[in-house]
């Protein structure tokens, strides 16, 4: 017989997943203070960012999103706004051209937000929130904190009984119904726009070919990394400028998050030539 096909209930469905999985519980018998969010796709995502921590301690907040400047008025990502005076992400497709395309507007020429998109703050779908604000979410009984149904449709492919093939759709044929887990900033005290370089700390793998695949994202990870190689005092001796992308450079995870921590990764690194493609161990 016939059944409806049920699909995920989007990233927002966090919330009920911590309370399920008992992950929530097990976080405050542990004494977690800080949950960091983020999107698997993103090769540069730093987890556990230790500044990003610091940055919600000292400005007393229980929500930040990371965001970065958009590429051009039309890319396809949420940004940041506010909504009846709460924060909250807007998708690219709820956005008028007008508004998509509005410019700030500056009283100096000189100004560096001169030209700059009035919805510029793109959402990368990385969030922190503070262990005492997803708790009030996640035990929340009297839906006071209930999120809003996103409505998305899609091109879904489906099992022709007739055919006994699968149908992959040219056009949206279904629709799905999602949580979104950036729908909780409406109700933080205090939520926090944390805005970093796309180069890095955003490479998301969203396609097999083309922007945003596993391609662009392995450049962007070389690019990152040569880039911190030079600027720590390295060389490389078939590329100086490091801008050639056909030769990788990869960067052992174990040396940390630059700039912080020890000088580690800038001994391993100064007055020495490398040559690539290369994979630079911590040793």
């Amino acid at each position: 017989a016939a059944e409806i096909a049920a699909s995920p209930n989007g990233n927002g469905g966090i919330y009920s997943s911590l309370m399920a999985s008992g992950v929530h519980d097990a976080m405050l018998a542990s004494g977690v203070q800080y949950v960091q969010v983020f999107g698997i796709d993103n090769v540069l995502a730093r987890i556990g960012d230790p500044l990003w921590f610091g940055h919600m301690i000292a400005s007393k907040a229980d929500a930040s999103n990371k965001t970065c400047i958009k590429q051009d008025p039309h890319e396809k990502v949420g940004v940041m706004v506010l909504k009846d005076g709460k924060p909250a992400v807007t998708e690219y497709t709820e956005l008028t051209q007008e508004m998509v395309e509005l410019r700030q507007s500056s009283a100096s020429s000189s100004s560096s937000s001169d030209n700059l998109l009035e919805y510029c703050y793109g959402n990368l779908a990385m969030h922190c929130f503070e262990i005492g604000f997803i708790s009030k979410i996640c035990t929340d009984q009297s839906n006071q904190y209930a999120l809003p149904i996103h409505v998305a449709r899609k091109k879904i492919p489906f099992f022709d009984s007739k055919t006994r093939h699968t149908i992959v759709p040219q056009s949206n044929n279904g629709i799905k119904l999602e949580f979104f887990v950036f729908d909780t900033f409406q109700f933080s005290k205090k939520c926090t726009v944390y805005n970093i370089l796309r180069e890095e700390e955003f490479a998301p793998v969203k396609n097999a070919k083309g922007n945003d695949s596993p391609l662009t994202a392995r450049v962007a990870v070389s690019r990152y990394w040569k880039k911190q190689i030079i600027k720590n005092g390295g060389t490389f001796s078939n590329d100086k400028d490091g801008d050639i992308d056909e030769l990788l450079c990869e960067v052992s995870p174990l040396f940390g998050y630059l700039p912080y921590g020890d000088n580690l990764f800038a001994t391993r690194v100064k007055g020495k030539t490398f040559q690539l493609p290369i994979y630079l161990r911590c040793e």
